[in-house]
């Protein structure tokens, strides 16, 4: 049984008084709009990995992790294989992305609602439901 790590941020903005959740389509799938994360490289820690894949994905270097949220997700992409995907959540001024790398074509700035609609795998949908829960409740 092979073993994968991935570690990826929820990045989400404050506008007009509404939170907003960034989603990015993929380039060769355009159906396929998904969360900001990529593999642990060599030693690096996860947020080390999280604030690379930012970078990497979107070109935000402004990013403010939020203590408290860290969600792991678990599924098997193909046989004989079991990844984790570790969540962390962060907030961010930017709002302009750059696509620094050739993974991605397009990117949203949405509601959860709205973006949970175009999320394809529902661990997205799970954990950026489970970031606004989280949001919600920081400023109750």
């Amino acid at each position: 049984m092979r073993f994968e790590k991935s570690c990826g941020t929820i990045i989400y903005r404050h506008e007009h008084k509404r939170i907003l959740y960034l989603i990015v389509r993929y380039r060769l799938h355009s159906r396929y709009w998904g969360l900001i994360k990529g593999h642990v490289e060599n030693q690096e820690s996860e947020i080390q990995t999280a604030r690379r894949e930012i970078y990497e994905e979107v070109g935000f270097q402004d990013i403010r992790f939020i203590p408290g949220f860290r969600e792991t997700i678990c599924y098997c992409p193909f046989p004989d294989c079991v990844k984790d995907v570790v969540f962390f959540l962060g907030t961010t001024h930017e709002q302009n992305v750059r696509f620094i790398c050739n993974e991605h074509d397009h990117s949203k700035w949405l509601p959860e609602t709205e973006a949970r609609n175009y999320l394809k795998h529902g661990n997205d949908r799970f954990v950026i439901h489970r970031a606004e829960l989280f949001i919600r409740n920081l400023l109750s």
